[in-house]
């Protein structure tokens, strides 16, 4: 993220008259995006820290036998669809 927040400030300060007016842009783009990202995690932590043993061994077996493709797919559409999003808001 830190990369991409590094791009889009580049971006509002090449396109920007005033530093001020740069950083109210790139503030005003990153905050949804972060809300976002941070409420995905939130939900996603169940997965990483299981309340019960039952729910870890559970965790397990699931990562186990789950085929990689389809943990890939769902990190890579998670990425495009903020990427995509953040582009709609930058325009």
């Amino acid at each position: 993220m830190a990369m991409a927040s590094a791009e889009m400030l580049g971006n509002a300060l090449s396109q920007s008259a005033s530093l001020n007016a740069a950083l109210e842009k790139h503030e005003n783009t990153l905050r949804p995006i972060i809300a976002r990202l941070q409420s995905r995690s939130r939900k996603m932590a169940t997965v990483f820290l299981p309340k019960s043993l039952f729910a870890f061994k559970l965790r397990n077996f699931v990562m186990r036998h789950m085929p990689r493709a389809w943990l890939g797919r769902y990190f890579s559409n998670a990425i495009r669809t903020e990427i995509a999003l953040a582009a709609k808001q930058g325009q």
